[in-house]
């Protein structure tokens, strides 16, 4: 088959393979008649446009059909199996479609096929599983949290995205290439007599004569193109789909320009390649972004819509599979170790676990990056929106108190400093800047040490219905937000994203730590309570309560980490203001909870939150860290 320019990034079908590649059949036996098509350049490209559209569609809806909990293999294996059972079932209809429409059949393998199948998706997918970021419990028996446990079967987890996608994706091409080959009493090339071999032909552009084809081709797709513009600007509801959609052609169209150098390297498919592995890494960056800092919700959909419109259909997998089966084995398997090896190789992508309000990314050996978003959860649910310069204060304040406390427990802090830290992070100055901790690897108990100096919250809660916190018997009468005679400490879970902490009677620690660090955990998070309680009163701040996480170093030293006393984390009520029985006016996220209750929030997915509410949450976390340190943030 002569392609001038090698244009079309469609693979070859399999009359176009040599006799040794495929069964002999009897139309192989006489030889194929040569036939030229010729075709305009504008209505092909422009064909590409609903078809992009049509595929973005039909990848995002199959994900959110089948991305629930438990699901029994990852969800993005079933746009894979659509686009590629198309692509198979297309190439053995090459001879139909190409000789009565060529760009309908670019529009159809190139924008539709392309555009449901989607390389980049597919790394992010194997890279999560990598590397645990939904930090998911997988392993079993009572040395689960043992490390070569842990990475042992987070290896095989990425294994398995990697080899279940591919493996399906074959098959698929393979299952739509039988199907192609019903006959039904069709002959298999449309027609009867030897098989049809095809040239390509650019035709000039001609305005004065244009088929009927071609002008619903370009009118088709220059209006589709407008019209989700239109569904952009004036829908506030899905929008990150339809920005998806207006995204999407661009992707599908740098993809077919590319395919230019497939014809130029025969045993290596380059322009495939190029598109595979810088979309992913071009995804890679938007993920980073899209998790470092908080974003508007408009900002959130284009970030949205170009990792799922323009990196997804940049990239593909049908495609690929295809050309896996064309290259013989030897090339076929130096191309897709490469392909995917490359996509897993993103230095944009180091993060390895990722929490309600903070990413967590392997630096070294023995250093982790703590980044501070600026994500902002309630009920443990994240909100849609967050809160702009929030991740800075808390890790300054973190910072504060780490400082203050070292006397008491040593914390896992290295530096906050950027210039003190190694160079592979120092290149991402620019997002990490006054919101990264530095900080040493440790075994993170898998607790929460919760401290309460006062009674408030789901304490409350609890105390009126049955007269205990977290089962614990506390004396009759107690009322609204009045102070304990001593702290007391109620540990809870530390439930996964989206699920909700449980709180424990104390009693249940050794069962989880084990019986020395539960005594441990306990005495030190009440000491390093109280001598804050007591350091906020001169400051005229009560806090309220708190609650800290401890993990373990390589010598089995009890070691405080993750946040400190932060708004996130505790309840501070002006002195001034405390009055007992009633609820306290705070500079914590307590206005948010307050917000989220007057609104009837079902506490089962984040909302956006309205601009006020954003700026007033600031202005408390501001005047908490002002009050406490007696200097204002660094914003």
């Amino acid at each position: 088959m002569s392609i001038p320019e090698a244009e079309a990034d469609v693979a070859l079908t399999a009359s176009d393979r040599d006799c040794s590649q495929n069964r002999l059949r009897i139309e192989d036996l006489e030889p194929p008649t040569e036939k030229t098509i010729t075709y305009r350049p504008l209505p092909l490209w422009t064909l590409l446009i609903p078809f992009s559209i049509v595929g973005v569609l039909i990848r995002l809806g199959l994900l959110a059909l089948n991305n629930y909990p438990d699901a029994p293999v990852v969800s993005i294996v079933y746009p894979q199996i659509v686009g590629c059972v198309i692509i198979g079932w297309l190439n053995t209809k090459k001879e139909i479609i190409a000789v009565r429409y060529y760009p309908a059949f670019v529009g159809l393998a190139t924008g539709l096929c392309g555009s449901i199948t989607t390389f980049s998706s597919w790394n992010l997918a194997a890279f999560s599983a990598f590397a645990n970021i939904s930090d998911a419990p997988r392993s079993v028996g009572q040395n689960h949290k043992a490390y070569w446990t842990t990475g042992y079967i987070q290896f095989l987890a990425g294994i398995g995205v990697i080899v279940i996608v591919l493996g399906m994706s074959i098959v698929s091409v393979a299952f739509g290439a039988h199907l192609g080959r019903l006959r039904f009493g069709v002959p298999l090339n449309g027609h009867n007599g030897p098989p049809v071999k095809l040239a390509f032909m650019r035709h000039p552009v001609s305005l004065m004569r244009p088929t009927l084809p071609d002008i619903v081709a370009v009118a088709g797709g220059v209006s589709t193109w407008l019209l989700v513009a239109v569904l952009c600007a004036i829908l506030s509801n899905q929008r990150h789909t339809w920005f998806a959609t207006m995204f999407g052609p661009i992707g599908t169209m740098v993809r077919y320009r590319f395919a230019a150098l497939n014809g130029k390297y025969r045993s290596f498919p380059f322009g495939t390649f190029l598109v595979n592995v810088f979309g992913t890494a071009i995804l890679g960056a938007l993920y980073v972004i899209s998790h470092a800092v908080a974003l508007d919700s408009t900002s959130c959909s284009v970030i949205k819509g170009l990792s799922d419109g323009f990196c997804g259909c940049l990239t593909t997998v049908s495609t690929f599979v295809v050309e896996l089966e064309i290259l013989d084995l030897r090339r076929s398997y130096i191309y897709g170790i490469t392909s995917v090896g490359c996509g897993q190789d993103c230095p944009e992508l180091k993060l390895i676990a990722r929490g309600k309000v903070r990413d967590l990314y392997d630096v070294d050996e023995k250093a982790l990056l703590f980044v501070a978003t600026d994500r902002i959860s309630a009920f443990d649910v994240i909100m849609k929106n967050g809160i702009p310069g929030k991740g800075k204060i808390l890790t300054q304040i973190s910072n504060f108190w780490f400082d203050l406390l070292k006397d008491v427990v040593p914390n896992h802090l290295i530096t906050c400093n950027v210039d003190e830290m190694p160079e592979s992070v120092q290149k991402y100055r620019s997002k990490i800047e006054g919101r990264a901790m530095l900080v040493r690897k440790l075994k993170i108990l898998p607790v929460e040490a919760i401290v309460r100096g006062y009674i408030s919250g789901s304490a409350w809660s609890e105390y009126k219905k049955k007269g205990t916190v977290c089962d614990i018997p506390l004396p009759a009468g107690l009322r609204e937000s009045e102070e304990f005679e001593e702290p007391i400490f109620t540990p809870s879970t530390k439930a996964e994203i989206g699920d909700h902490d449980e709180n424990i009677h104390p009693d249940k620690l050794p069962g989880i730590i084990g019986d020395r660090y539960a005594k441990e955990v306990a005495d030190v998070a009440v000491k390093i309570y109280t001598k804050a309680r007591d350091y906020a009163r001169t400051k005229g701040i009560i806090i309220a309560d708190t609650k800290f996480e401890f993990g373990v170093d390589e010598n089995g030293t009890l070691v405080l980490a993750d946040e400190v006393l932060t708004p996130d984390s505790s309840r501070f009520w002006p002195a001034d203001k405390y009055a007992v029985g009633q609820g306290q006016p705070s500079y914590d996220k307590q206005y948010l909870r307050d917000y989220l209750t007057s609104i009837n929030f079902d506490k089962s997915a984040g909302v956006e939150l309205p601009q006020t509410v954003v700026d007033n949450t600031m202005a408390k976390y501001v005047e908490a860290f002002t009050i406490l340190t007696g200097n204002p943030p660094q914003l």
